[in-house]
């Protein structure tokens, strides 16, 4: 059984490229629960409104929740989903980014936190 937690990301390439990816959804492994997937909508437009042609991939992050320093869970995400198959005992918050062709980095999204108990 999976249940389903919502977050809305909103993302903005720095570098005046893409628009942030759209809402994510949170699925955590109710059976086992030790996997978490993450899905979103990816960006369609540049941050300028005009049509987007060099988005490369997606970074996903992770950190305990309340802590301070991000950790690299992904890097050269090309669908716009992730799986994350162990995820430790405890509160975790999630992040998604969007790279583009030039490997400018958006922001950080808004997080989606997630318990392991």
């Amino acid at each position: 059984m999976v249940k389903e937690l919502g977050l809305m990301l909103m993302l903005m390439i720095g570098c005046k490229d893409s628009e942030s990816p759209g809402r994510v959804i949170a699925a955590v492994n109710e059976e086992g629960k030790n996997s978490v997937m993450l899905r979103w909508h990816p960006p369609v437009l540049n941050a300028d409104g005009t049509a987007l042609g060099d988005l490369s991939h997606f970074r996903l992050y992770r950190r305990p929740r309340g802590a301070v320093e991000w950790e690299l869970m992904r890097d050269g995400i090309f669908d716009a989903e992730a799986e994350i198959c162990v995820v430790p005992v405890g509160d975790w918050e999630f992040s998604v980014t969007a790279v583009d062709d030039s490997e400018n980095e958006s922001l950080m999204s808004n997080i989606e936190t997630v318990r392991r108990e």
